[in-house]
């Protein structure tokens, strides 16, 4: 018969501390009162710190959550100096386009639609007037063919100027005055802002989006702040995520260069999407001194992506940048060859117009109540009979 051998008993960690603790205790009341046993004391009271857990626990993980909090409160600090520098080299962006003018290129390709065009650009601007012309050079697979557009925009004055053909006279498309409400307004200088605002003000600006606007946003919070080195340049890259911010994105990334009065160099933003979809907007653009000491772009490249389709790309390139050289006569219909259309307020809707609501109102109400009083006259009708 083969005995077996009684297995090893095992100590629990909580009865093993007891145990230790004990030994512990009677070593330290073995100990003499001496100076060598005050000695004997201090290291067997620092043994029992050392292996008490939680202290180890604490011991691994402080260098963790220390560099964690110090890498949070470099980021916030350098994300404070950028945020700084980008407030003051936006407003001397921003300085020179109250008088500016310039010309340049535009290459366009949106495969959603099928269309692909490329024209030769102006922007002007003084003080609240802006005007843009598109004098298209080739433009495919597009039935609306214009040889040439022309967009603008004043506090008095809104109109539009198309022409078929570059020996064809312009025509005017759209010409009235800036409406009282303020909604309607927007609607008809939205043309501007995506035609224009896009490229003329893209030093400072994420496409449609402002730099300072995002970073100032509540909900924006900086992941991390560096600075990079490209094509020779100095610039400062900031990732970030902004869950639920007032600019419909949730993150991305973007460098400016400082050198350049903290103008946008490169940029990518993500937008909220389902899970198979994405959609973001890359941006790239090249600024440069120009006569006169400003900081203006030389190239604007965006490409939208949008679930999941063909990237759209449409890009800009200035030649020439003239600081002071509008003038008054630049908005006006016959700085294109069309006499001028005296400004007239607009003539007030009548009641009775086709296009009035409460007149189609009030003729409804008129026939309901016919049909309501004939119904009531048969009903009577049959009860006599």
């Amino acid at each position: 018969m083969i005995m077996m051998k009684k297995p090893p008993r095992l100590i629990s960690c909580a009865r093993a501390e007891q145990t230790f603790e004990r030994a512990c205790g009677s070593a330290v009341q073995r100990i003499p009162d001496s100076p060598t046993g005050l000695a004997q004391i201090l290291i067997v009271k620092s043994i029992r710190l050392v292996l008490e857990p939680s202290w180890l626990l604490c011991f691994f993980l402080m260098p963790l959550i220390s560099d964690r909090l110090l890498a949070d409160d470099k980021t916030g600090r350098d994300f404070t100096e950028v945020l700084k520098g980008a407030e003051e080299g936006v407003a001397r962006l921003e300085a020179p386009l109250v008088n500016l003018e310039c010309r340049g290129s535009l290459r366009e390709i949106l495969p959603a639609s099928n269309r692909r065009s490329s024209a030769d650009i102006r922007f002007a601007v003084k003080d609240d007037k802006r005007l843009c012309k598109y004098e298209y050079r080739e433009k495919e697979t597009s039935p609306f063919f214009h040889a040439a557009r022309v967009y603008c925009s004043t506090p008095k004055l809104l109109f539009r100027l198309e022409k078929a053909r570059a020996s064809a006279p312009y025509v005017i498309y759209l010409h009235e005055t800036p409406p009282a409400d303020q909604r309607r307004r927007d609607r008809l200088d939205v043309d501007m802002q995506l035609r224009m605002d896009f490229f003329f003000k893209a030093a400072f600006m994420f496409r449609d989006r402002p730099v300072l606007g995002l970073m100032r946003d509540p909900k924006f919070k900086p992941t991390q702040v560096r600075e990079v080195e490209r094509d020779g340049r100095r610039l400062v890259k900031v990732d970030f995520v902004s869950p639920g911010c007032s600019f419909w994105c949730e993150s991305g990334w973007f460098e400016l260069e400082p050198e350049l009065d903290w103008a946008v160099h490169d940029f990518e933003i993500h937008y909220p999407s389902k899970p198979n979809n994405r959609s973001m907007d890359r941006g790239s653009v090249r600024c440069e001194r120009w006569p006169g000491g400003f900081v203006f772009p030389r190239t604007v490249s965006y490409q939208v992506i949008e679930n999941n389709l063909p990237p759209s790309h449409v890009e800009t390139t200035f030649s020439n940048v003239e600081l002071g050289t509008a003038t008054d006569a630049d908005f006006t219909t016959s700085a294109f060859g069309l006499p001028e259309i005296p400004i007239r307020p607009a003539r007030a809707r009548s009641l009775f117009a086709l296009a009035s609501w409460p007149f189609w109102a009030c003729l409804g109400c008129a026939i309901l109540c016919y049909l309501a009083l004939r119904m009531t006259r048969n009903a009577d009708a049959r009860r006599i009979s």
